[in-house]
């Protein structure tokens, strides 16, 4: 699809070619009010659905975002959270144990703030 204006893209409808072919056909039987009334009512669906399909967009990068914030904030205190286990621990083979299990924690969340997380 085409990218136009910055990051909009048009939106498809995904009409089939038969559903095309009925609506025609359809059309081609209903006088001129008639049609008129289809068309805007065809119209206004066509609207709705465009405005829940952005609406959806909204909602996901909102919650993307909160997302990052969220593992950003973790980020920060995870170091200091995993430092207070691994100086309670006297054992330095458990210490090595809690620093891996900290780099993987934080590579997950890094991977939340860049983006490679769903």
């Amino acid at each position: 699809m085409a990218v136009l204006f910055g990051m909009v893209r048009p939106i498809s409808l995904r009409l089939t070619q038969r559903q095309n072919n009925l609506i025609a056909m359809a059309r081609a039987k209903l006088d001129s009010a008639q049609r008129k009334r289809l068309d805007s009512s065809h119209d206004a669906a066509v609207q709705e659905r465009a405005y829940n399909i952005v609406a959806r967009v909204k909602q996901q990068r909102q919650l993307r975002y909160g997302a990052e914030n969220a593992a950003r904030r973790a980020l920060l205190l995870i170091g200091e959270a995993f430092d207070r286990v691994v100086a309670a621990s006297d054992d330095e083979i458990d210490q090595g144990r809690w620093r891996e299990r900290q780099q993987r924690v934080e590579r997950e969340l890094s991977r939340i703030i860049r983006g490679q997380r769903p």
